[in-house]
């Protein structure tokens, strides 16, 4: 989750029992609880300073969209947090933090590395996929 303008980054991790109905939290004390009706997802975002940020996503659709996050020892010992998420319309928000300091966030590159600081370091996307029974994320690294 972020909104790429502002210092509000943030990912959350869990199983999702219900697909129509959302509830993650991470180890920061942030909360997110969507609700889900096949198209669109409704909800809200509730940061550890108890700041609410209502919002609206569709599910993404194509090969180039979805979610997508730096990784790898290189990442953890340089103290790199960054990742993207890139809509159907080609709209694109991110969010970079160098030890734990907020970055202007560079542009997603259109392959499976991203440069900084005279290092590479890898991608990985994660896509959305949908059933009336049940939500997945899966993680493909290109």
């Amino acid at each position: 989750m972020c909104n790429g303008e502002e210092e509000i980054y943030e990912w959350f991790r869990g199983s999702i029992a219900d697909p129509e109905h959302v509830s993650l939290s991470n180890n920061y004390g942030n909360q997110v609880v969507a609700d889900f009706d096949g198209n669109l997802f409704t909800g809200t975002v509730v940061l550890s300073d108890k700041s609410s940020h209502a919002f609206e996503a569709i599910p993404n659709t194509g090969n180039e969209t979805g979610i997508f996050q730096v990784y790898g020892e290189q990442a953890t010992q340089e103290g790199v947090v960054a990742g993207w998420i890139l809509n159907a319309k080609n709209e694109e928000r991110g969010s970079f933090r160098l030890n734990s300091v907020f970055q202007a966030t560079p542009i997603k590159p259109k392959t499976s590395t991203i440069s900084f600081k005279n290092n590479s370091f890898s991608i990985r996307r994660f896509s959305f996929i949908y059933h009336p029974d049940s939500i997945s994320v899966i993680q493909t690294n290109r």
